[in-house]
């Protein structure tokens, strides 16, 4: 999924979404904080929640234009209280990390997994993979939000923890070759 652009974005700020099916970048913007909490205050965040599901987990389209979707997601983003703290911690640059991954049970649930500095530069919207590589590079420090429940044994969480592993063994062999 694209990133989302908007005119209001702050600079190193961003919202990230990451699902069964596909990823979302949606820079940080007051603008759409303000459209969010005036248009959906009325909206049960369990709602949010499956719109997020559908979307980044089930692959559905988001049938809206897509300062809509922006928009559920940064309402849920304000709601959370994992957001309010880390934003705290992190004024200046940051990604707030949304997960949407399939539990053994069946259920998507969506929450805020994380809310990680990030240095200026270090995230571009223009090349995704700045998003999955800082992920994964991030993972083995915030797996506690992800030990609550058990995942399904074919969801996408577990094959990106593999990932995040394989890359970790690799950076650290590269430093003892180095």
């Amino acid at each position: 999924m694209p990133a989302q652009q908007s005119g209001q974005a702050k600079a190193g700020r961003f919202l990230y979404v990451t699902g069964e099916k596909q990823s979302g970048i949606f820079p940080e913007d007051e603008r759409i904080f303000t459209l969010g909490r005036q248009n959906l205050r009325q909206v049960e965040s369990v709602e949010l929640q499956a719109v997020i599901a559908g979307v980044f987990s089930g692959g559905q389209f988001f049938p809206g234009p897509d300062e809509a979707l922006s928009a559920v997601v940064h309402e849920l983003a304000r709601r959370s209280k994992g957001y309010s703290r880390g934003k705290a911690d992190a004024p200046e640059g940051r990604c707030t990390v949304i997960s949407a991954f399939r539990l053994l049970n069946g259920k998507i649930p969506v929450r805020t997994a994380a809310v990680l500095p990030a240095r200026p530069g270090q995230l571009d919207p223009e090349q995704p993979e700045t998003f999955h590589d800082f992920f994964l590079e991030a993972l083995p420090g915030i797996q506690k939000s992800f030990s609550g429940e058990p995942y399904a044994p074919d969801s996408r969480l577990v094959r990106l923890i593999q990932e995040s592993t394989l890359h970790h063994v690799n950076k650290t062999l590269d430093q003892t070759e180095g």
